[in-house]
């Protein structure tokens, strides 16, 4: 089992240059969201969300229903970790010893459908393939929301079913993660979100989609069934110390902005405007004319060169 790594490290300057004044669509420049949107981050993506469900379950069945998974321990054969409250004590037993002797399963997750077909001997077996369908619909309705565990982090139950490595990654990538933007506010210099007082503009109104669950059907005569993945939505405001920190990291922004804009306007393009000379215009940004000039005066080396 892979576990997410849990840091306290500092940020230094390095890894996260000073930034500036970001809104909802801008995409980060930096760190493990770079190239996504504030609000992508924020809300999450219940499309790519879905779809990485459906390859956990993929996943999770071809361990499930895997020979390899069926080992003897200690003059006992052992199946997959998952809860099996509620389903026929004989006929686990029976399925245990099936697969550990050979038995194989065909399975598909299509759309909205799932097939589990067992055969043994290479013969079509009802009983177990009757059976196989309700283990996997067992799985699908148990709780595979994911949870903060003390020391750990987010780990979601069934997690040794994953084969991808980068499978949990992508799935957080899918998810809300409000944190995160929180904690750039807090903790990267100078990042900053439009806002005020007392919020922060739009991300109250900005929903986060996370998994809730499946719901099964019945199981049908081709030992089929289908299912439904339900998402919740919900909203969430920021803690009043991030907003303070953003008010404050955006008013001195502001600030900056303003310096700038009267700089810019002391230093403005009218100090480098054209004049006339003996009824002749001359471009103070043309050099090859500046040039002409120094040279017929005889001082060239005014140019500095």
């Amino acid at each position: 089992m892979r576990l997410p790594k849990i840091s306290n490290k500092k940020i230094s300057a390095e890894m996260y240059p000073k930034q500036g004044l970001y809104n909802l669509d801008s995409r980060f420049a930096f760190g493990k969201y770079a190239g996504l949107s504030v609000t992508r981050v924020y809300s999450g993506n219940h499309i790519e969300l879905v779809n990485r469900y459906r390859e956990m379950l993929y996943a999770s069945f071809e361990k499930i229903f895997s020979k390899e998974t069926y080992k003897e321990v200690d003059n006992r054969i052992t199946g997959p970790h998952i809860n099996i409250e509620g389903i026929d004590e004989e006929g686990w037993v029976e399925f245990i010893l099936a697969f550990y002797r050979g038995a194989q399963c065909d399975f598909i997750v299509d759309g909205n459908k799932v097939k589990l077909v067992v055969s043994k001997g290479g013969m079509l077996d009802k009983k177990l393939s009757k059976f196989a369908c309700e283990l996997a619909s067992k799985y699908m309705t148990g709780d595979l929301q994911q949870h903060w565990v003390n020391g750990i982090g987010k780990l979601r139950p069934g997690i040794e079913f994953y084969i991808a490595d980068d499978f949990e990654d992508k799935l957080n990538a899918a998810e809300p993660n409000p944190e995160y933007i929180y904690w750039c506010i807090r903790n990267v210099d100078g990042f900053c979100l439009p806002g005020n007082k007392n919020e922060i503009t739009g991300l109250n109104e900005s929903p986060m989609f996370d998994f809730d669950s499946f719901k099964t059907k019945d199981i049908k005569a081709d030992f089929s069934f289908e299912f439904q993945m339900n998402l919740k939505v919900h909203f969430k405001s920021a803690d009043k110390r991030t907003i303070t920190e953003n008010y404050r990291k955006l008013t001195e922004y502001l600030e900056d902005q303003k310096t700038l804009d009267s700089r810019q306007e002391y230093y403005s393009d009218d100090d480098n405007e054209g004049y006339y000379d003996n009824e002749k215009y001359y471009d103070r940004d043309d050099d090859e004319e500046n040039i002409m000039r120094g040279l017929e005066s005889g001082n060239g080396d005014q140019f500095g060169f």
